[in-house]
Parts: C-alpha cells; sequence; structure tokens
C-alpha cells in the first residue's frame, strides 16, 4: 500500500500486530481497497506510529458502529465499515461506497475526510492531522506517561471533554476501548455531521 508504506518509513513497522482472519479478509475486499486488505494480510491488525494509529478488523467495531451511527448501519451490505482507529478511540470509517470520514468520540462528530481510504493512508502523512486531528503529539505524550496500549486500550479524558474536561496530558487515563466508547456515545444526543 503506497501511502502506508511511506507511512512506515516515517514511523517505523507495525507492532502489537495479531494475524489477520483470511475469512475477515475475504468478506471485505469488495468493499475496502485491495492494498488495504493485503496490509492485512502481511502485517496483521496492528498498530503503527508507537499506537498513534491502528489498523483494525471491522467486526471488532460492529457493536459501536451500531451504537454510534445507527442510521447508516440498518444495511449490513453498505454499513459503515471501521478500517482504523486512533490511540484516543478516534474511528476511521470507510462509507457512502467510496469515501472515509472519522468519527470523533470525544466530541460526537463524524468528519468525512477523503473520497478514497487510500488517499486517507496519504493524509496520514501529513503531519499536522497526525498531531491535530488524530492526537497523535498528545498521544506520544500519553505512551511516555501511562505505557503503550493493547490492542483493546484507548486514552481517554478524565473527566470526558463532553462533560466538561481538559484536552491536557494531566488528564489522560488508559482505558479499555469498548466499554468507553460505550459510555461515550451516551453523552451525546445526536452525532454531528461535518
Amino acid at each position: 500500500m503506497p501511502g502506508l508504506a511511506r507511512f512506515r518509513d516515517r514511523f517505523g513497522p507495525p507492532t502489537a500486530a495479531r494475524p489477520a482472519d483470511p475469512a475477515v479478509c475475504e468478506r471485505y475486499a469488495a468493499r475496502l481497497p485491495a492494498a488495504l486488505i493485503e496490509e492485512w494480510r502481511e502485517s496483521g491488525w496492528a498498530a503503527y506510529a508507537d499506537g498513534r494509529l491502528w489498523l483494525v478488523n471491522p467486526d471488532d467495531y460492529t457493536e459501536a458502529m451500531d451504537e454510534w451511527l445507527p442510521d447508516l448501519c440498518a444495511d449490513p451490505d453498505t454499513r459503515p465499515l471501521v478500517f482504523a482507529r486512533s490511540a484516543f478511540g478516534d474511528l476511521l470509517v470507510a462509507h457512502d461506497a467510496d469515501s472515509t470520514g472519522q468519527l470523533n468520540v470525544h466530541y460526537g462528530r463524524f468528519v468525512d475526510l477523503v473520497a478514497e481510504p487510500d488517499d486517507f493512508l496519504d493524509l496520514l502523512l501529513d503531519l499536522p492531522y497526525l498531531a491535530d486531528a488524530l492526537d497523535g503529539d498528545l498521544a506520544a505524550q500519553a505512551v511516555l506517561r501511562a505505557g503503550p496500549l493493547a490492542a483493546d486500550e484507548m486514552f481517554a479524558f478524565q473527566p470526558a471533554l463532553a462533560l466538561g474536561g481538559a484536552r491536557h496530558l494531566d488528564h489522560v487515563v488508559k482505558v479499555k476501548m469498548e466499554p468507553h466508547l460505550a459510555i461515550l456515545v451516551q453523552l451525546f444526543d445526536a452525532i454531528t455531521f461535518e
């Protein structure tokens, strides 16, 4: 995958990898870029850039998508697919037949980013995007303080930003991702689409 290869060149090889299930790769081959599927097959589901970005199994996020974006998940053939996530739990989603968006779980916002998931991987090479939108700099500091994340963990803010918490290292904690996403979604009346 050209974008991911350049990302690896800049931020190092994948870590915390677990093998990708061949059946999952096959199931999503028609809906996700071939290069992404090939990366799953080659490197598995793994962390990059010291855990600032994770390539993930979409099946692990089915329940989260049902909670966060229920209207978009009604049709199993077109439901949004989470293919990556940030250290802070923001979900990177392929949707609408060839576009990519970011679900910011701390602000209850879904932002359309680029037309193709491959283009999104190129966007990751933009250091301001990694630092700002994916909280890459704060994640790097959090890793130094709390240690690296496991595949089922994320960094969160205590108290949650939606409850008036501060986006500052002193308020960052390591949490289990699945239950924390289930808590955060309850803090928003509706998800804002931008």
